[in-house]
């Protein structure tokens, strides 16, 4: 599962990246969109950052698709 993570396909990313997460996210933490960055940053790509306060990560009516 490691493998499949975003941080192993930094240096192929060409483009620059935002990155927004919610504070109170249960299933990704912030520290890993931050790690991303880090790695983003320390190979000199164009990259920022944000976190939005309160949201979690509850679906949106669009998470289910209509029967």
């Amino acid at each position: 599962m490691a493998e499949r993570s975003p941080i192993h396909k930094v240096n192929s990313v060409t483009k620059p990246m935002l990155i927004f997460h919610g504070a109170n996210d249960v299933r990704c933490k912030v520290a890993q969109s931050d790690t991303i960055v880090e790695a983003m940053q320390g190979k000199r790509s164009r990259s920022c950052s944000g976190s939005i306060p309160s949201p979690d990560r509850r679906p949106s009516r669009h998470a289910f698709p209509r029967k």
